[in-house]
């Protein structure tokens, strides 16, 4: 079955409203305007957004399933979200593109409007579909202790 995918044009207003306004660019002016930080993943890297109890269960459930049959795990890093949630960082040892980090991270229970969102942007050629906007870290010794 061939699933047919359009961008947004020029005629659809709705649509392009839409992406206009979870476009990446978006995301970094946000963060600059809130002294917060984008995060882009790097090479075999996912960004898994767990927003609940429940997508942490659907994690835990399909990582091992995940590692059978499509990559194996070699780092897992959590850190708190801004929101209070959890951004797990998972690098894996294949390389993949955008459409299938998407994919990948939908499998591991990131928040699926995030995903759809991503998808959205990943259609539209958006250069970051996949990101995270954080609280930045602060380093012992930078003289914002």
């Amino acid at each position: 079955m061939n699933i047919e995918i359009s961008k947004v044009d020029q005629e659809d207003e709705d649509r392009k409203y839409d992406f206009w306004t979870i476009r990446s660019e978006k995301a970094f002016k946000e963060a600059r305007n809130l002294n917060q930080i984008v995060v882009l993943p790097e090479d075999r890297q996912l960004l898994i957004d767990i927003d609940s109890p429940e997508a942490e269960a659907v994690y835990n459930k399909n990582k091992p399933k995940f590692q059978t049959h499509i990559a194996n795990i070699v780092k897992e890093e959590r850190k708190t979200s801004r929101n209070g949630n959890t951004h797990i960082y998972v690098t894996l040892d294949l390389d993949f593109d955008a459409r299938e980090r998407i994919l990948y991270q939908l499998f591991l229970g990131s928040d699926q409007t995030r995903e759809l969102l991503s998808y959205v942007r990943w259609i539209n050629e958006d250069p970051h579909p996949t990101l995270f906007i954080e609280k930045p870290t602060l380093l012992l010794g930078d003289g914002n202790v």
